[in-house]
């Protein structure tokens, strides 16, 4: 850790700078960060450029007032990553993948529902940070875990650590920041904003476990400051999600045969044990219905309510939508009428909010371009327990539909590493024969 503070000093003092002009008036935060991110640019500090991104995407999603200022960071940040990504291309040293073409249709729908939007430049804003997250993931990121071999993984796997520990840090120095309504969120926003979180970075330990040798020890204290995070989160989903996610890695990673008896003989026996109420029957076996909320576990926590509505709106516009952030303007504006019932705001689906915002030809057209995505995965024991944990969580949060949120990116970044797994493999082979 001492190494990765070391490398990434220039990041460390630039925070309070930022903190102190954004809390003096925030828009002025967006000053120093142009001189700085110039500078990388110029002199080439792509680690940092992709670093800090991950840093203002997580503080971004915080609620604390004083942190305001970090929104307003996260679209320079990826304007600053799409133009390393367009030198870097120009220079040659990036090729252009022709996989970029097949999302193209999606953004088009969305470009023609944004002009139905009740808020026009909020919706080309949010469809445009998309379009640049999507370019850089498949162009910059395979190019940054190729030139430093790795180490950039391991550099995510260490700030996520830097994540957890302030957010332990205040559990007990300041926990007004780090609860929200008696559930802790550490830095994040929310609960389930962490648990989110930790659902995604949670894979990629293993799967830098499987590729490298060293930092075993580093990588082991993540994963229990990752545990211990989310379990005081409280965040069922997430809980549910990582423990799919370890449970199918576990036997995909053994024989054929142990896989096979698994989803014949182990699976069918859980998936009956929980449609007969086994589950509820679990729950207060172990005395767990006070933190797992059992009172609200069978309602979703207004989800379905969130659900029922966005239905509605969907069957106005089915095919194209009303464009990106459609979702967000509608229930903004049903806020008062929601104030009184389970549910807190959202769609808390990222597959309804795609459809509401960008009809079902917009879902479509992002879905063949994500299967495709998934199914170039060539990691045998990673890609269907990540794909899998994956999808539960979009299905119960709206994370997948946001550029500039700490998760769609940290989903993507795995995605693209389970794409180059095998080039990565053989790579670590080649430099330890070496």
């Amino acid at each position: 850790m001492r190494e990765f503070l070391n490398k990434y000093k220039g990041i460390i003092f630039l925070l309070p700078i930022l903190y102190i002009i954004g809390n003096i008036f925030y828009p002025l935060a967006v000053l120093p960060l142009l001189v700085v991110g110039i500078y990388w640019l110029a002199k080439g500090k792509d680690e940092h450029l992709l670093i800090f991104l991950l840093v203002v995407l997580v503080m971004g999603d915080s609620r604390v007032w004083q942190l305001f200022f970090f929104k307003n960071l996260r679209i320079v940040m990826i304007l600053f990553v799409f133009l390393r990504t367009l030198s870097l291309m120009s220079a040659g040293k990036i090729s252009f993948r022709k996989i970029f073409l097949l999302i193209i249709p999606f953004f088009i729908v969305a470009f023609l529902g944004g002009l139905r939007s009740p808020n026009i430049g909020l919706s080309m804003a949010k469809m445009i940070s998309y379009l640049l997250l999507i370019f850089a993931v498949l162009h910059f990121i395979p190019y940054m875990i190729r030139i430093t071999e790795g180490k950039i993984l391991l550099d995510i796997i260490k700030l996520s650590i830097v994540f957890f520990v302030i957010g332990l840090i205040l559990r007990f120095v300041n926990p007004q920041v780090a609860y929200l309504v008696a559930r802790y969120r550490g830095l994040m926003g929310n609960p389930n904003g962490l648990g989110i979180y930790s659902t995604l970075i949670f894979p990629l330990y293993f799967i830098y476990l499987s590729i490298y040798d060293d930092s075993k020890r580093i990588v082991y204290v993540a994963i229990v400051l990752c545990l211990v995070s989310t379990v005081l989160t409280g965040s069922r989903t997430s809980l549910g999600t990582i423990l799919i996610f370890y449970l199918l890695y576990s036997f995909h990673k053994r024989s054929t045969l142990v896989t096979t008896g698994f989803y014949v003989m182990v699976l069918p026996a859980i998936l009956v044990f929980l449609a007969s109420g086994g589950l509820e029957f679990a729950i207060s076996l172990f005395g767990l219905e006070e933190y797992l909320r059992v009172e609200s576990l069978f309602t979703g926590t207004g989800r379905y309510l969130a659900w029922s509505l966005g239905l509605t709106q969907i069957a106005q516009n089915p095919f194209i939508g009303r464009g990106f952030a459609w979702e967000e303007i509608f229930f903004h504006d049903m806020a008062d009428i929601l104030v009184a019932t389970e549910h807190q705001g959202g769609m808390h689906n990222s597959y309804l909010t795609f459809i509401m915002n960008n009809g079902y030809l917009g879902f479509i057209f992002f879905a063949i371009f994500l299967i495709y995505m998934m199914f170039r995965m060539r990691a045998p024991w990673f890609s269907f327990p990540f794909a899998l944990a994956a999808i539960l969580s979009s299905f119960f949060e709206s994370w997948l539909n946001s550029s500039l949120n700490a998760f769609s990116i940290h989903f993507f970044i795995i995605l693209m590493v389970l794409i180059e797994y095998p080039k990565l493999v053989k790579r670590q082979k080649k430099l330890l024969e070496t």
